[in-house]
């Protein structure tokens, strides 16, 4: 199995809460494949740069976290061709 990179670990991590409109902390870690410890490093370093907010007990997606996924769909798309 191909290990991911840290910008494709937020980026999974940005797109899961973004198809879910807002997601658990637990099926995140879950769709993600990701073990709870470092699942919650990814997640507070989202939080911290501002990409993904916590209401309540569900995570959203700011409009940075819109830009980082565009940005990182760009970037995948110009190493593919």
């Amino acid at each position: 199995m191909k290990r991911r990179c840290i910008h494709a670990l937020y980026a999974d991590i940005l797109r899961i809460v973004l198809d879910e409109q807002g997601d658990r902390f637990t099926h995140i870690v879950y769709k993600a494949n990701l073990n709870f410890r470092f699942a919650r490093r990814l997640i507070e370093d989202l939080q911290k740069l501002q990409m993904i907010e916590l209401r309540g007990n569900r995570y959203y997606i700011l409009p940075r976290g819109m830009k980082y996924l565009q940005k990182f769909q760009e970037l995948q798309d110009l190493l593919s061709t």
